[in-house]
């Protein structure tokens, strides 16, 4: 709330909050063994002038998986 000023709003599996789109996400802990469990997770992003990251891209960002997820730099688990 603070970085994007304002309360986050749900409609199902979409959010907003400020300018930002949020997306909840399940993902598999294990795609091998899915007895584990998943993990609720939530994809920000939001629309930039230099305009990096296309549809497509941010889409194949999305489908990565839960361990792909927890080893990249830039995501934020808590």
């Amino acid at each position: 709330m603070r970085w994007f000023k304002g309360k986050p709003l749900f409609c199902e599996t979409i959010g907003y909050c400020g300018y930002a789109k949020i997306y909840l996400i399940y993902k598999y802990k294990d795609d091998n063994n899915r007895h584990k469990g998943c993990a609720e997770m939530y994809f920000l992003f939001m629309e930039h002038h230099s305009g990096t990251k296309s549809w497509p891209e941010l889409q194949e960002i999305m489908s990565w998986s839960y361990e792909k997820i927890k080893a990249d730099k830039s995501s934020l688990l808590k």
